[in-house]
């Protein structure tokens, strides 16, 4: 048994793996858990074992305690998305004693491989992303395909400070301006936060706007508020929502949602890919190979037309 582990990689009493794995995303949630799975999965079928921790918050204090419990199992090689905030520059910052866990894990001669955010002065061998403006520029085409010349649609804007979701309400504001420049925008009614109060904005949305068609919903929780109250409703005839989330992310209810027309699009990171990838890369370094400093994942785009080929997760634990 693997105490505190998201997923343990076990094998036969007699039998030990030439190379052991840790495993560390930000947190518990099933966005987090997809990376951490499929990088587990990974690890039994090359045949090393992974430890995987999986912090109770999305805090660097709780992730800097799942370091030290894999530092004190041995591990050779780490998978880690270490917890940050992303400047305006794109660059990630992190707190000082997280990045005082990794130093000490490296010089111990942990191979170090990131998902999603680099990390400072050369600590990770290797980055494993997906491009945030490849994906941003998706979601602003699906949007933008769906709002006629002088439809009506709305933009869920965030109220949280956060680059990335900012980045990509700016860019979807840009583009209706120079694209759709007769349609009606709305972008008064903003998500605040998740549970009812989410709930209630979403539903704010609606009611002011009941002829609006198409929402444009830049963070996962947003989205997912929004599409529980169309469905609720039974409007996913009149209302479509694009957003962003992970392959890991697309539960019986998502998958229910784009059938139904509530979820026109969903542009997503591949979790699936980006694991597999991590705990193969950290797996060539433990091997002597090379492995390139930046590796890219493409994003997938989940709509009805693709939704056949698309795996369907467990539904998400409360």
């Amino acid at each position: 048994m693997c105490v505190g582990a998201v997923l343990c990689v076990g094998f036969a009493r007699g039998w030990a793996a030439p190379h052991k794995v840790g495993v560390v995303m930000k947190d518990r949630s099933a966005y987090w858990r997809g990376f951490a799975r499929s990088a587990v999965e990974a690890a039994k079928e090359l045949k090393v074992e992974a430890i995987a921790k999986e912090p109770l918050h999305l805090s660097s204090p709780h992730q800097v305690q799942a370091l030290q419990a894999i530092a004190e199992a041995g591990v050779q090689a780490l998978v880690i998305s270490p917890v940050g905030s992303v400047a305006q520059s794109g660059d990630a910052r992190y707190d000082a004693a997280l990045l005082d866990a990794l130093k000490k894990l490296r010089e111990r001669g942990v191979q170090i491989v990131t998902l999603n955010n680099a990390l400072p002065d050369q600590l990770a061998a290797t980055c494993i992303r997906t491009d945030r403006n490849a994906m941003t520029q998706a979601g602003v085409e699906a949007f933008i395909a769906s709002v006629g010349e002088r439809g009506e649609a709305a933009v869920f804007r965030i109220a949280a400070m956060d680059v990335v979701v900012g980045d990509r309400d700016l860019a979807v504001l840009k583009a209706m301006k120079k694209e759709r420049p007769n349609a009606s925008l709305h972008t008064d009614v903003m998500f605040s936060g998740t549970g009812a109060e989410g709930l209630v904005q979403a539903e704010r949305l609606l009611a002011k706007y009941p002829a609006c068609q198409t929402i444009f919903a830049a963070g996962y929780d947003a989205m997912l508020a929004m599409i529980r109250v169309i469905e609720k409703k039974q409007l996913g005839e009149k209302h479509h929502v694009i957003g962003f989330g992970t392959t890991a992310t697309i539960t019986p209810e998502i998958a229910a949602a784009i059938r139904s027309g509530a979820l026109g699009a969903l542009v997503c990171v591949d979790a699936t890919a980006i694991g597999r990838k991590g705990m193969e890369s950290a797996v060539a370094l433990l091997d002597g190979k090379t492995v390139p400093a930046v590796i890219e994942v493409s994003h997938v785009v989940v709509t009805r037309a693709n939704l056949a080929t698309i795996k369907i997760q467990d539904a998400e634990t409360p």
